[in-house]
């Protein structure tokens, strides 16, 4: 195999996700087939949702947060701004804000070179997605309905 090549592992490593979530007690949907986890978890404030999905021949592990709500369209701009703000100072993942449908989505992946994902690296990418996630799915929710202004938003994450 040249070192360009990767040995497809894509089901083992959805089987690695899988494991993990047993092992840590913790309740998840499945869809074996598209190799996907779909797991939610209580926040501080809102809930987080997570879809785990291995994309098959890639060994590329991604974890896909939609936020629990829909920007409307008079606030996408804001939103817009406050997710461009919030990205600024994120080190690994992103946030990223359909401007067609208003939907705030945090997204994190990592390529599995070795075709497994053990537990460090599972208890890293969960860790981040779910403090990303908890530290910033309200701030944005209040940009979304007008309770605090981009600047105020802005000041929070240079402040956080």
């Amino acid at each position: 195999m040249s070192e360009f090549e990767i040995k497809d592992a894509s089901k083992a490593i959805y089987k690695d996700v899988c494991d993990y979530f047993d092992a840590n007690g913790l309740s998840y949907d499945k869809d074996e087939a598209h190799l996907v986890v779909i797991s939610k978890f209580s926040g501080d404030d809102l809930p987080v949702n997570m879809i785990i999905e291995v994309t098959e021949g890639l060994n590329l592990l991604s974890i896909i947060s939609p936020m629990p709500f829909t920007v409307s369209e008079d606030k996408r701009i804001d939103v817009a701004l406050a997710v461009v703000a919030a990205n600024n100072g994120v080190r690994n993942g992103a946030f990223d804000l359909d401007l067609d449908s208003g939907r705030v989505v945090y997204k994190v992946c990592d390529l599995i070179t070795d075709g497994k994902a053990g537990k460090d690296l599972l208890d890293y990418l969960f860790s981040i997605s779910l403090n990303m996630i908890d530290d910033y799915n309200d701030k944005f929710f209040a940009v979304s309905f007008g309770a605090i202004s981009v600047a105020e938003f802005i000041e929070w994450n240079k402040n956080k």
